[in-house]
């Protein structure tokens, strides 16, 4: 963790939550000025909403916006707005996880020399992963429901036995399940794009 922090480059974290105001909160803002003031921005950042960091016109290529931008807000800025305005927490974490229910990221698994179209996906061996993805992909709230029943359902189970199973195995349930749980709202709410890589790691 030490390392991974350290080591990525500064220009990293700020592709994340670039992607979140402007492809997943702005296209959806009902008060464009209002919730990028919250952001600590002004209204001349509206002209980049539906951009994300790897668009061609994101002004991610110029180290001057770059620096103006990563001065202005951050992630505690943006959790802070996610807290403050759970519309639009509740709005990103629906369309990550229907998006995350795809299960596969959408990049294909062929080498380019067996000669089939690109993003060709093979289904071999892929039983469960289509299963879900019948289920889940494009059904976000469906998905999370899913999650938390899952989640919930062991931790009862565990509290139940909580008198024949060790207690340093009962705190790695609730350990386990508080990470999943955690997991979903960071990939859901730190990002807005690749979502379904995220969810499948």
């Amino acid at each position: 963790t030490i390392l991974s922090a350290n080591l990525s480059p500064s220009t990293y974290a700020p592709r994340g939550y670039y992607s979140v105001i402007f492809f997943q909160i702005l296209p959806h803002s009902r008060n464009v000025k209002a919730d990028l003031e919250a952001l600590g921005l002004d209204e001349s950042y509206a002209k980049l909403s539906g951009t994300d960091a790897y668009s061609a016109g994101s002004g991610f290529l110029d180290p001057a916006f770059l620096d103006a931008f990563m001065r202005r807000t951050s992630y505690s800025r943006l959790g802070w707005f996610f807290l403050t305005h759970p519309r639009h927490a509740a709005l990103a974490l629906r369309a990550s996880l229907s998006e995350g229910g795809r299960q596969r990221p959408p990049m294909g698994n062929f080498d380019r020399s067996t000669g089939v179209p690109p993003f060709t996906e093979t289904h071999e061996f892929a039983l469960w992963s289509d299963t879900k993805r019948a289920l889940f992909h494009r059904h976000g709230i469906r998905y999370l429901g899913c999650f938390v029943l899952m989640a919930t359902l062991i931790c009862a189970i565990a509290t139940a036995r909580r008198t024949t199973l060790p207690g340093v195995l009962i705190a790695g349930i609730y350990a386990l399940a508080g990470m999943g749980l955690t997991e979903v709202f960071v990939a859901a709410l730190a990002d807005a794009v690749d979502v379904t890589r995220h969810y499948f790691i």
